[in-house]
C-alpha cells in the first residue's frame, strides 16, 4: 500500500495545522468546491477531516461526561471548545477566526451577532483565508452586520477563487446572485458583464439569466446562443430547463430555424402543468411558438396545397415540414443556401444526441433566476 505523504500547506493559511484540500487523518483530498460540506474543523488544533475518518473513531474520543479527546493533537476539549476557539483566534490563527465568526453568525453557543460574525471574518480575510473572503461577500450581498455593497461583494468572492481555485463553484453562485441584484437594482451593464463572465465559464443558470435579458433587448440569435449552451451544459435545475426550453424555441422561431424551435418545444409542450407557471408574457411567447409550429402542418410548404391527414406527408427527420408529396420533398431536402433543410434536419439530429447523453442536475437558486424574468 502506497505510504501517505502529507499535502503542502495552502497559500494565505499561516501558523495552522488546517489544510482545508486534504484530510488531516488519511491526507485524501476533499471533492471540488465541496470540501466544507464533507469535512469538519476541530476547533482544538484547527485540522480538518473528511466524514468518513470521523465516523469511524479515528478523529475523536468522546467520554460521555461533555468532555472529549481530539486523536490529531492529543487535547481534551471540555463542552463546546468555544473559549479555546476564541483563544486561538485571539493569537491570529485565520482558520480560529474564520470559525468564531460562524459561531457568532450562526448564533451557537453564543450570543448571534453579525456585527462581530464580520469583524472575525475581516480577520481572517486579511490572513488570507479563502472562505473568510468568501463568507464577507455573502454579508455584504446580504446586508448582515455591514451597509450592503454589491461591489464589495463581487470583490471578496473573486478574489476568494484567487486564493482557492476549490471555491470556484460557491464564488460562482454568489456571483451569480450580485449579477442578479444589480440588474433589480437598474445596474444593467454591470449585471450583463457579470453574467456574461459566468456565462462564458460555463456557468448554466448565467446563461440562462444572459439569454433572458438579450431576449429583452430582442436580439433573438444571441439569446438563442445562450439559451441552447444553457442546456446543452447539461446543469440546469428541472423548473429551469423547462423554461430554457420555451425561451429557446421562441428565439428559433423569431430568427426562422422552426425545425430547432420544434425540436425544443417538444419539451416544454409534454410538462404537465408548464401553462399554469408562466407569467403572462412567456404565455403568449409560448402561443406564438405552438401557433406557428402548427400553421407548417396545414399546407405543403413548397406549393402550399391545403393539407388533411390523409395527403399530409411529414419529414421524419425534423417531424416540423410538411408536404403535400414525395415530389415536393425531395425538391425542397435537394435546395441549397440559406435554409436548407438538409442541414436543419442534421443539427437538429445532432443536438437529439448531444442532450440525450445529458443528466440534469435539479439543484439550486430557481427563485433568484425568476426574478431576472421579469
Amino acid at each position: 500500500m502506497k505510504e501517505a505523504v502529507p499535502p503542502p500547506s495552502l497559500k494565505g493559511i499561516t501558523d495552522t495545522n488546517d489544510d482545508p484540500k486534504h484530510c488531516a487523518v488519511c491526507f485524501q483530498p476533499f471533492p471540488d468546491g465541496l470540501y466544507t460540506k464533507t469535512s469538519s474543523t476541530k476547533i482544538c488544533c484547527g485540522k480538518r477531516a473528511c466524514l468518513e475518518c470521523t465516523l469511524s473513531g479515528r478523529v475523536f474520543v468522546n467520554f460521555g461526561d461533555g468532555r472529549s479527546r481530539c486523536l490529531l493533537c492529543g487535547d481534551i476539549t471540555i463542552g463546546g471548545g468555544i473559549g479555546r476557539l476564541k483563544k486561538h483566534a485571539k493569537k491570529g490563527k485565520p482558520w480560529a477566526q474564520f470559525a468564531l465568526g460562524l459561531y457568532f453568525s450562526s448564533g451557537r453557543a453564543v450570543t448571534q451577532s453579525h456585527f462581530e460574525a464580520l469583524r472575525w471574518f475581516r480577520k481572517a480575510a486579511s490572513l488570507g483565508h479563502p472562505q473568510a473572503n468568501l463568507a464577507l461577500s455573502e454579508a455584504y450581498l446580504g446586508g448582515e452586520g455591514c451597509t450592503r455593497d454589491l461591489d464589495e461583494a463581487r470583490r471578496y468572492a473573486e478574489f476568494a477563487v484567487t486564493l482557492d481555485s476549490f471555491m470556484r463553484k460557491a464564488a460562482d453562485d454568489v456571483l451569480f446572485s450580485v449579477g442578479a441584484e444589480y440588474f433589480k437594482s437598474d445596474a444593467e451593464d454591470k449585471a450583463k458583464e457579470l453574467l456574461t463572465i459566468l456565462a462564458e465559464g460555463g456557468h448554466g443558470t448565467a446563461q440562462l439569466a444572459l439569454g433572458r435579458i438579450i431576449l429583452w433587448d430582442e436580439d433573438y440569435e444571441c439569446a438563442r446562443h445562450w439559451f441552447i449552451e444553457a442546456m446543452l451544459q447539461g446543469n440546469l435545475p428541472e423548473e429551469l430547463y423547462y423554461f430554457a426550453c420555451l425561451y429557446a424555441s421562441f428565439s428559433c422561431i423569431m430568427v426562422g430555424q422552426e425545425c430547432e424551435a420544434r425540436f425544443w418545444f417538444r419539451f416544454v409542450s409534454t410538462r404537465d402543468g408548464m401553462i399554469g407557471v408562466l407569467q403572462p408574457l412567456d404565455a403568449k411567447r409560448y402561443e406564438a411558438v405552438r401557433r406557428d409550429l402548427r400553421n407548417l402542418r396545414t399546407s405543403c410548404l413548397v406549393c402550399e396545397a391545403t393539407l388533411d391527414g390523409a395527403t399530409r406527408k411529414l419529414c421524419k427527420g425534423c417531424k416540423t415540414y410538411c408536404y403535400c408529396s414525395r415530389e415536393c420533398q425531395k425538391f425542397h431536402w435537394n435546395m441549397r443556401g440559406e435554409g436548407c433543410h438538409r442541414n436543419e434536419c442534421l443539427e437538429v439530429m445532432t443536438l437529439s444526441r448531444r442532450m440525450s447523453s445529458q443528466v440534469k442536475n435539479t439543484a439550486t437558486r430557481s427563485g433568484e433566476i425568476y426574478g431576472i424574468f421579469r
